[in-house]
């Protein structure tokens, strides 16, 4: 078998992996989360669990050991100590690998995502926060609406550059997650991804490399703590926040793309996600 095709049965392989258990998983979960439905502390809880092995399995089975690692898990504060997570945006694959996190998390989405059928009852299941993108009420809204999920316990996840990057760089944030962290008086996890742009770019369906799947990982940077969110002016802290996802990102690719072309070693605390 020619590599290119060798790259072509391996991206229908991921497609019907991820098809065939989204299927399964949607059937068992689905009816559970409508009885949970009306009690929203007992279905945000469930779905959250439920969704996070969904991701694990696609991840693990589609991908193996040797293309998806997660790193840096023991950098992550106590769940009951919630955080806002922002991480750098490169594929509708990161839904996936942000699922895996080990933490109460509820994403900031477009409210759009929620019209989606089924798809979009699970996202609200989460107890998932709305944007309607370009709507200052909506974003006022929605910082407030974070704050106060995140003074109830729950960590919110936020992707900053607000849409996925169509060149794998990490581009402008914008100053939002920053904004809720110091809101509601809580730190920030910065979260690096690296290669799930080339597993499934913003434009199209497969990476244009013939060997695929690409590496796949994603790596928690050390926590900003709550008293330096406070000190802080929001758009000096994007930045510099940025700049520590972005040496994350190029350290991940260059790792990638070395002889092995296989992600970071796995830590301990990885090997428990």
């Amino acid at each position: 078998m020619t590599e290119p095709r060798l790259g072509i049965a391996r991206s229908l392989w991921w497609w019907w992996w991820f098809v065939t258990w989204t299927i399964v998983y949607g059937l068992l979960a689905l009816p559970l989360l409508l009885l949970a439905a009306p009690f929203a502390p007992v279905r945000h809880a469930a779905a959250r669990a439920a969704n996070r092995l969904w991701a694990r399995v696609v991840m693990r089975v589609a991908f193996g050991p040797r293309y998806f690692a997660v790193a840096g898990l023991d950098r992550l504060p106590p769940a009951d100590a919630p955080h806002v997570v922002v991480a750098n945006h490169q594929s509708l694959i990161d839904v996936l690998v942000t699922h895996c996190l080990p933490r109460p998390l509820s994403w900031v989405v477009k409210q759009s995502v929620f019209s989606v059928p089924i798809f979009g009852f699970f996202m609200w299941a989460e107890g998932n926060l709305g944007l309607r993108v370009g709507d200052a009420d909506s974003g006022a809204a929605l910082r407030r609406r974070a704050a106060a999920a995140l003074r109830s316990g729950t960590w919110v996840l936020v992707y900053p550059e607000g849409t996925r990057t169509p060149d794998g760089e990490v581009h402008r944030f914008r100053r939002g997650a920053f904004e809720i962290a110091r809101e509601a008086g809580v730190g920030i996890v910065p979260i690096a991804i690296e290669g799930s742009g080339r597993v499934l770019p913003k434009h199209g369906w497969r990476g244009g490399s013939t060997r695929w799947p690409q590496p796949v990982s994603v790596e928690v940077l050390e926590p900003v703590g709550a008293a330096e969110v406070a000190a802080a002016d929001p758009a000096e802290l994007s930045a510099r926040i940025r700049a520590r996802i972005i040496e994350a990102v190029h350290g991940a690719r260059h790792r990638h793309d070395g002889p092995d072309a296989a992600p970071p070693a796995r830590d301990g605390a990885a090997r428990a996600a």
